[in-house]
């Protein structure tokens, strides 16, 4: 890569629109290389400087070098939906391939945050072939990662559930990973647990041979999922959660019905495997419906000073405490509960010390809390 291309990369990744443009102007006749917009997309760049690129010459078909992947695929992978809808705008190949024979669509159920579902909503909007793969499809992909949002927006847009790629097919996906409630969802969309691993099928007949899915599920025990198979009723998770993501975009539409932009008030979601480190280094296992909203956005955006986040009654009998709550970015909450732990030291009030009649803590900070807004006096809120 060329001098002038990795200047380019630095205005871009660092949101310097000036210098950005002064570099292009300044070298017209630089050469378009197509890692340069692939490379933007995959580091920390916004629409604007994307868009800045294709209007100076870059392909929106180009690909990494790293396994060739296009530039709607990255946007998909990153969870940039606003690149992606950019990218479909100008005209990009929404169904073209990387060496893997992976699409935009498969890249997109890759992670379950807002970015990621939205990345796949556009493609399937501009009438992306969910059907593409050698080895995995898009809602084998969905099912493993445990989107219920995408497996059922897949599902709505018609795909052949009973297809087989090198891994398998949807069911026998979900049998694997026993996700029995996807299993329920695709045996009502017309799965069939009948289906015979075929020749074709190879990295699944290496696991399982050539048995039907039915067996299949018999042989890894699950009980839950067999009883689908046989037409017996069971009791399937709970997916209240799937209410957290209309929660949200009310929230965003007052941003916009305040003149702002949702993207300069609220952070994107955080990534699955983020939050699974977050978890592992604070040593607690979040709610579910915690962790699906950070997933969607996670917390404010720098800069936001506070938010109003409830009016709840109770918080009102909390002295000082104010309404306008910051949601708290999920990097963040490590720091707040070491901080807090360290004053209750401090302070010598020891864990679980004092407890009130409605069953809320009253001490100063208690083992397993996790903050998740704080307010400008120093009150938080935690779950």
């Amino acid at each position: 890569m060329e001098e002038i291309h990795r200047e380019i990369l630095g205005a871009v990744h660092g949101y310097r629109i000036n210098d950005l443009l002064a570099l292009l102007k300044e070298s017209p006749s630089v050469v378009r290389m197509g890692d340069v917009l692939t490379r933007a997309i995959d580091g920390p760049a916004n629409l604007q400087t994307i868009q800045i690129l294709v209007d100076y010459g870059w392909d929106v078909n180009s690909r990494y070098s790293h396994f060739q992947q296009p530039a709607i695929a990255v946007a998909a992978y990153r969870g940039r939906a606003d690149i992606v809808r950019f990218l479909i705008q100008r005209g990009a190949d929404i169904d073209a391939t990387d060496e893997s024979g992976h699409t935009a669509s498969y890249r997109a159920c890759l992670d379950r945050t807002s970015g990621h579902f939205d990345s796949l909503s556009a493609l399937v909007s501009a009438g992306a072939d969910l059907s593409i793969g050698t080895v995995f499809s898009p809602l084998m992909s969905a099912i493993e990662e445990g989107s219920e949002e995408m497996v059922r927006l897949l599902l709505k847009s018609g795909v052949d559930i009973n297809r087989w790629y090198r891994a398998g097919n949807s069911l026998l996906t979900a049998v694997e990973y026993n996700k029995s409630g996807f299993a329920a969802m695709l045996l009502e969309a017309g799965a069939s647990p009948q289906l015979v691993i075929p020749p074709e099928a190879d990295l699944a007949s290496q696991k399982f041979s050539r048995a039907s899915i039915y067996e299949v599920a018999k042989k890894l025990g699950r009980t839950k999922i067999l009883a689908l198979f046989d037409g017996k009723p069971i009791e399937l998770p709970r997916t209240q959660h799937i209410l957290i993501r209309p929660l949200w975009k009310t929230i965003e539409h007052k941003i916009e019905a305040n003149g702002e932009q949702v993207s300069e008030v609220l952070n994107p979601g955080i990534s699955s495997s983020e939050l699974a480190m977050i978890e592992s280094s604070l040593e607690v296992s979040l709610p579910e419906d915690l962790r699906r909203s950070w997933m969607i956005h996670n917390g404010l955006a720098p800069g936001v000073s506070a938010f109003l986040l409830t009016d709840d009654p109770i918080m009102q009998e909390i002295e000082g405490a104010s309404g306008c709550f910051r949601l708290l970015p999920a990097e963040e909450w490590g720091d707040v509960v070491q901080r807090n732990l360290s004053i209750r030291e401090e302070l010598g009030v020891q864990a679980n010390q004092f407890r009130s009649e409605r069953g809320v803590a009253s001490e100063y900070w208690a083992d397993g809390w996790l903050p998740v807004a704080q307010n400008m006096t120093g009150d938080i809120l935690c779950c």
